[in-house]
């Protein structure tokens, strides 16, 4: 089964920003929704909620941000870079709710993952629109080359993931039964710290961060803790 962008992910998948009240700057990142014993969880990284206040989160719709008043379900532990909120109300358009099932189960090493999202400097009035005025997230693939092993080590995978994908949701598919997952949540890439040299080749001395395409993901397993520990999400339908 190929992995394509189905509409379970794309009405799922939204461009947040969070106002730090100290400063007033923007925080902007990607945030997914996914849903647990009939309520509804906004899931993102935890370096983008945690400045998270009374404000809310702000979500792009039709080239203008919303608020949304928010509670915080819960921050991952540690270096788990994981946040889930619970919003006032369902984010997700009713008549585009369809299944967006959880879990790492059946995932195979090496297989092609999905990741979607909004990088950090975008128009989003550009782009298309779905229905509700969402903008169309960016899609990008690449390979998962590790599983997570134990609470604190995410997975891995290779592709380039870019300033605003964090929060994305990980997709892969599962091959019996056949369906879109989401295993993940994309937070951050592995810098790769490379030397400077002036155009004579003369050594400098200093460094300049890369991207090489490995980024890291943490276990959609992580989110479901926090919701089972506090399930306060807002009731669908």
């Amino acid at each position: 089964m190929p992995l394509y962008p189905t509409t379970n992910v794309l009405y799922r998948v939204f461009y947040i920003r969070v106002i730090k009240s100290s400063t007033g700057q923007a925080v902007p990142g990607t945030a997914f929704a996914i849903d647990l014993d009939n309520r509804e969880y906004v899931v993102t990284a935890r370096h983008v909620a945690e400045h998270l206040d009374d404000a809310g989160v702000q979500v792009m719709r039709s080239g203008n941000w919303e608020t949304y008043l928010a509670e915080i379900v819960g921050h991952g532990n540690g270096n788990i870079d994981i946040s889930v909120l619970a919003l006032h109300k369902s984010i997700v358009p009713n008549e585009n709710r369809f299944p967006f099932p959880t879990g790492t189960a059946g995932a195979i090493l090496g297989q092609e993952v999905m990741f979607l999202g909004f990088p950090d400097g975008l128009d989003p009035t550009v782009g298309f629109h779905l229905h509700h005025g969402l903008p169309v997230p960016l899609v990008k693939y690449a390979r998962l080359s590790s599983l997570s092993v134990g609470d604190s080590y995410p997975m891995w995978i290779d592709g380039h993931v870019h300033p605003g994908f964090s929060g994305s949701p990980l997709c892969f598919v599962l091959d019996d039964p056949k369906e879109v997952r989401v295993g993940g949540v994309v937070t951050a890439y592995q810098p790769l710290k490379e030397p400077v040299f002036l155009a004579d080749g003369t050594d400098t001395g200093m460094f300049v961060a890369s991207n090489p395409g490995l980024a890291c993901a943490w276990d959609i397993r992580h989110a479901l803790d926090l919701i089972h520990d506090n399930p306060i999400g807002p009731v669908i339908g």
